[in-house]
């Protein structure tokens, strides 16, 4: 049984996992409807309250993280279930004439223009390893016909 869940941008996956992946959109438009909020609430469980990768002053008002300075040029995806809960979430940073932060952070010669950083990747259900595996599907789906380089750090798997 796959279910065929995916917006915008004319991209479509099969899910093996049945949840619902969205593509979440781009643009300051996009940052409040109730399916980013809870994305950005994921994101805040995750990075301040599991792993403490941000201080509590990142998270807003709503419970969710705060945007940072990536976001905006960012494509942003997560899976939700029916119950309005996010389960996974993964951006990608679009590389402008602005450096992905891994240029910023690590020693690696400049990526240039036309790539994409993964970012805030995070899979939390036992099935994590689907999710995450579709999440990856999507982003390939998104980055190859636009010809985009994916450049990411990959850690030990953690979930909350």
């Amino acid at each position: 049984p796959y279910t065929t869940l995916f917006r915008s941008h004319s991209l479509f996956s099969c899910l093996q996992s049945g949840r619902n992946l969205r593509y979440l959109g781009e643009g300051l438009e996009e940052f409040w409807t109730p399916d980013f909020v809870e994305y950005r609430r994921l994101r805040a469980r995750v990075y301040i309250d599991e792993r403490g990768f941000l201080d509590p002053v990142y998270r807003d008002t709503d419970g969710g993280e705060k945007m940072d300075q990536d976001d905006e040029r960012s494509e942003h995806f997560a899976h939700i279930e029916e119950s309005g809960v996010a389960v996974s979430a993964m951006r990608l940073i679009l590389r402008g004439d602005t450096p992905l932060p891994i240029e910023q952070m690590f020693d690696v010669p400049s990526i240039g223009p036309g790539s994409v950083e993964v970012s805030r990747f995070m899979a939390t259900t036992a099935d994590s390893e689907i999710l995450a595996a579709e999440q990856i599907g999507c982003m390939l789906a998104y980055a190859v016909p636009r010809q985009l380089r994916s450049y990411a750090v990959i850690e030990r798997p953690f979930s909350i």
